[in-house]
């Protein structure tokens, strides 16, 4: 299940619990604008984390890459880092993944 990127953190918050209720077990909830939310999706996926007892726990994964052409990366004199990309908001774009939901909470 995909979420667009609502630009209000407390939007975000609410349509991410709403979405992972409706998730089929197996499924995977997914969006953009991880360099723009990081703190709110880092923390819904740790609090999944923390409702589980078993060991296959449902994981994040992120990706972020510079927007082709933008002026302040034309000349890079630094090494890659990921720290640098999310610190630059308007020429990134990012993507976010949290996978499997476990088939026991559906009904929890």
């Amino acid at each position: 299940m995909y979420i667009n990127p609502p630009w209000r953190r407390e939007r975000l918050r609410r349509d991410l619990i709403q979405a992972w209720r409706l998730l089929a077990c197996g499924g995977t909830l997914f969006g953009a604008g991880y360099h723009l939310f990081r703190d709110e999706i880092d923390a819904f996926a740790a609090h999944l984390t923390s409702l589980g007892k078993e060991p296959a726990q449902p994981g994040l994964e992120t990706h972020t890459v510079h927007a082709p052409g933008a002026i302040k990366y034309e000349n890079i004199s630094s090494p890659y880092s990921d720290e640098l990309m999310l610190a630059q908001l308007r020429s990134n774009f990012s993507t976010w993944a949290i996978r499997p939901k476990r088939c026991a909470e559906a009904t929890a």
